[in-house]
């Protein structure tokens, strides 16, 4: 069995990602801040590192002796753009070089965003070859933390994983959905016609097992201007990527509501609330998810993407339909009491 290194270990995402880890057999040492909730980890029996990402010493000695790097942490919103980039950059640069400084370079799965190639204007679907064109600050992060892995590509082995929409039992990204639907039949959107893609966290680390272990690498890319070709790149979403209305009557089956009324918000009031909620959000120090980065993804096109090369190069597709996917989170949401 494998020994890893798992940044974002504590997150929605890395949490499922180390109980399949440990139930296959391998062994983790993963990375954490002294303000880190780790009792789900410690229960684990992982091995815990406190790291500074500062110091590249620190950060080369924990890296040393493991096989290969699942570099999930991340920061989705923030209090200010220069501490997305600080994280979803710098940090990457800092995982990425201290791989390279290692006598045998391990292997790196980095964990982007469909938010760093930005939306299809047209219906489209984006795939990895076309060049990255974000919209958002945080596709601008996620998009500067696949750089810096470009730029050492030909010392350290790396695949990239762009997730669209993670969903699934403990996230709350999108529980309001769901709430909405649930308590009052109500499925708020910015637009019914804009498409958007979506994958289970179950089949998202699937896909992340296989990429790290059969998924093409990146090619080195020093100069920004440098031929782009997508190698080495997948997108993680399902086949079926519903327009913002359709997925309103998904979730009304998912949570066994019949007649989902469907509600367009006007731009005004999306822009409003979501500048209130991030001035809020920033008072207190707390970044809100509903902030106007948000806004100006969600209303800034569809959000598909060509999922051709993860099917045919790795062999990949969920293992249940989106349909039950929704019904699955659904029904953990109840047995949690979150709705």
């Amino acid at each position: 069995m494998a020994k890893y290194f798992v940044t974002g270990a504590t997150g929605f995402i890395g949490r499922y990602l180390c109980r399949r880890l440990v139930a296959d057999g391998h062994s983790l040492r993963c990375a954490v801040r002294q303000t880190s909730a780790t009792e789900p980890l410690e229960q684990l029996g992982v091995e815990l590192v406190e790291v500074d990402l500062s110091n590249p010493h620190d950060l080369e000695q924990a890296i040393e002796g493991c096989e290969a790097i699942f570099h999930v942490a991340g920061l989705i919103c923030a209090t200010a753009p220069e501490k997305l980039f600080h994280v979803n950059r710098d940090g990457t640069r800092r995982i990425v070089e201290a791989a390279a400084a290692q006598t045998n370079p391990p292997t790196v799965l980095y964990i982007s965003s469909l938010a760093a190639v930005g939306p299809s204007r047209t219906e489209h679907k984006k795939r990895p070859d076309h060049f990255p064109k974000p919209v958002s600050n945080y596709g601008r992060s996620k998009r500067a933390g696949e750089r810096q892995a470009e730029l050492v590509a030909d010392r350290v082995p790396i695949t990239i994983v762009r997730p669209s929409i993670v969903f699934g039992g403990e996230n709350r990204e999108m529980l309001p959905m769901f709430q909405a639907i649930h308590r009052f039949g109500v499925h708020p959107m910015p637009s019914a016609e804009l498409r958007l893609s979506l994958i289970h966290v179950d089949d998202l680390i699937e896909l992340m097992l296989i990429a790290l272990a059969a998924g093409m690498r990146i090619r080195a890319r020093r100069e920004a201007n440098a031929k782009y070709d997508g190698v080495g790149y997948y997108f993680a979403a399902d086949e079926d990527q519903p327009t913002y209305e359709e997925l309103g009557g998904l979730l009304g089956q998912a949570l066994g509501v019949d007649n989902v009324r469907t509600q367009e918000m006007p731009k005004l009031a999306l822009w409003t609330t979501a500048t209130l909620s991030e001035l809020a959000g920033n008072a207190i120090g707390h970044p809100s998810i509903l902030n106007r980065d948000k806004i100006r993804e969600a209303t800034a096109g569809d959000w598909i993407c060509d999922i051709t090369n993860t099917q045919e190069q790795l062999g990949f597709s969920p293992a249940r339909s989106l349909q039950d996917r929704l019904r699955q989170t659904a029904d953990w949401y109840r047995e949690a009491g979150w709705l």
